[in-house]
């Protein structure tokens, strides 16, 4: 399986209301193909708005003059986009305390008509590391789940509050897990628990299946890989076919 550990930085937090949202500072991806680092993605863009929140300034040490002088959020998607498809994998996208973090990249993709070369490289789930720090508090006993505090706990000693340095520490953290709980993983955290509708949304969305406009069907090599994705692809395509024909 094919990882990317992202982390982002921002101007402040998210909303849906554009007026009142934050916006995308620095976005890092650390991707791991087939358990081997590959170079990573780190990359600065400047805010459109006015919105600026001295606290995360305070957090992340960018300053609103710094940030102003970095590149369009368009050139940072068109980047993005070309750093991902240069290696032709399928990646689990995997972030700590990420909901955030996605919020925005969905945003920068969406803003910039990239979501379709997106899902082709990148699953529409996240796997969050807090969330499986969290089912194993017997053994991780901390006052707070923090990064930060999982960083001590843990030993490692790098740079905090700055995106490439945090998703080098949630890699870290993920591949001690896996150390100490073996049935910790990317897979499990992606597809268990889900019910058949959740199944079919993902197996059938434009990450694992397209159908192209003269109706012949491409399945991504994800969709070959998984057993149960296939099974649930053809009988739509089956399906499909009947219906045609009745």
């Amino acid at each position: 399986m094919n990882h990317l550990f992202i982390d982002t930085e921002f101007s402040s937090f998210f909303s849906s209301d554009l007026s009142k949202s934050g916006e995308l500072l620095q976005l890092a991806c650390i991707p791991v193909i087939d358990g081997v680092r590959r170079d990573s993605f780190n990359e600065f863009c400047r805010p459109l708005t006015k919105t600026w929140s001295i606290e995360a300034e305070k957090v992340h040490g960018i300053r609103r003059d710094q940030a102003l002088a970095a590149q369009h959020p368009s050139e940072m998607a068109s980047k993005l986009m070309a750093f991902l498809q240069q290696y032709d994998c399928f990646f689990t996208p995997i972030g700590f305390n990420c909901a955030s973090d996605e919020s925005y990249i969905n945003r920068l993709i969406s803003d910039n008509k990239s979501i379709l070369p997106y899902r082709k490289a990148v699953h529409y789930k996240w796997s969050d590391v807090l969330d499986k720090v969290r089912e194993h508090k017997e053994q991780i006993k901390l006052k707070s789940y923090t990064l930060s505090s999982l960083k001590k706990f843990f030993k490692i000693e790098n740079k905090s509050h700055d995106a490439l340095a945090d998703a080098e520490a949630t890699m870290m953290i993920y591949d001690m897990m896996k150390v100490m709980f073996p049935v910790f993983s990317a897979e499990q955290l992606k597809y268990s628990g889900m019910s058949n509708i959740e199944k079919r949304a993902v197996y059938l969305s434009s990450s694992h299946l397209m159908v192209n406009h003269d109706g012949s069907v491409y399945i991504h090599p994800e969709g070959t890989k998984n057993v149960e994705a296939l099974k649930v692809i053809l009988e739509e395509i089956w399906s499909t076919f009947i219906e045609r024909r009745q």
